[in-house]
């Protein structure tokens, strides 16, 4: 099998996916990544067995910053072996780049040369915050297969509800959720499992605020079969983030504990979609996500 090389470009405030997302390609320094300043990033990360948890057949070999200092020492944390001044250097010298910033507002101007050299990239959470930006940005596509897009929380085993459990639970009508930090930026954590568990939910019917306040949004989501009740608590909240399934005649709640295995397996997904040129995730998932985000912003 091919090695493919990704090209990583960060960073913005409050987000360590350049270092963790690398480290799970690269593997990592121990005597840099421990001064990350992400506490959370080196303790998942040390948890792990190395080389054993890096994804295979796969570096991340150029990062990209707007602050060269950065880009080095992140480089450094995750062993990239090529810091480049500008974007447009990594171009054609990787398979794929990973946009790991979630300042939405800027992701038209961060991926349209991408975009318009034909690199598949994946863009992070959320793509958009509505419908007329995730059109303009799809819209410089060259290819069906050329973005990939979602909350990597999609494929977490901590917060999507197994067959089995759908099964125990019996007939799930009724969803709560809930996070901290902003709703802009993380109700997608929420929105993304959801939808991936529940193919049956029918039709997007409703989305709409029933309480905000200058931290909280709570909002009521309404499909053909399927409701939920999705709140952000704002950025001083230190609630867990949780998804609370409610059967018949009891529930399961679920927490987010360590991110590692989603995050790894929504890059293995971006790696499927360069290897096999597929979308992996369907466009109609990506504009409900974005709709039900657009719902919740005033």
């Amino acid at each position: 099998m091919k090695n493919l090389k990704l090209g990583i470009i960060g960073e913005s405030p409050g987000n360590g996916h350049p270092y963790s997302w690398s480290a799970i390609c690269n593997g990592y320094d121990y005597n840099f990544m421990k001064t990350c300043p992400y506490r959370a990033i080196p303790e998942y990360l040390f948890s792990k067995t190395w080389p054993d948890s890096a994804i295979k057949h796969v570096n991340v070999s150029h990062i990209w910053t707007q602050n060269l200092t950065s880009s080095k020492y992140i480089a450094a944390c995750a062993k990239i072996p090529n810091v480049v001044e500008n974007i447009e250097d990594m171009f054609g010298n990787v398979d794929g780049i990973l946009l790991a910033r979630d300042d939405f507002e800027n992701h038209y101007e961060n991926a349209k040369n991408i975009l318009l050299s034909g690199i598949p990239i994946f863009i992070d959470k959320p793509i958009a915050t509505n419908l007329i930006d995730l059109d303009l940005i799809m819209s410089m596509q060259q290819y069906d297969s050329q973005i990939f897009t979602c909350s990597s929380l999609r494929f977490s085993d901590e917060m999507i509800i197994s067959e089995k459990d759908q099964l125990d639970l019996k007939d799930i009508k009724y969803i709560e959720a809930s996070t901290p930090n902003s709703w802009e930026k993380y109700s997608v954590h929420l929105i993304e499992p959801i939808i991936a568990s529940f193919k049956s939910r029918g039709k997007l019917k409703n989305a709409e605020i029933i309480f905000k306040n200058s931290s909280v949004t709570k909002v009521l989501v309404n499909w053909s079969a399927l409701n939920a009740v999705i709140t952000s608590y704002g950025n001083k909240s230190n609630v867990p983030m949780s998804i609370n399934y409610f059967g018949k005649e009891t529930s399961i709640q679920k927490f987010l504990i360590d991110p590692f295995h989603a995050f790894k397996k929504s890059i293995e997904a971006f790696i499927k979609m360069i290897r096999n040129k597929n979308n992996i995730i369907p466009i109609s998932d990506t504009i409900e996500t974005v709709s039900i985000i657009d719902s919740g912003v005033i």
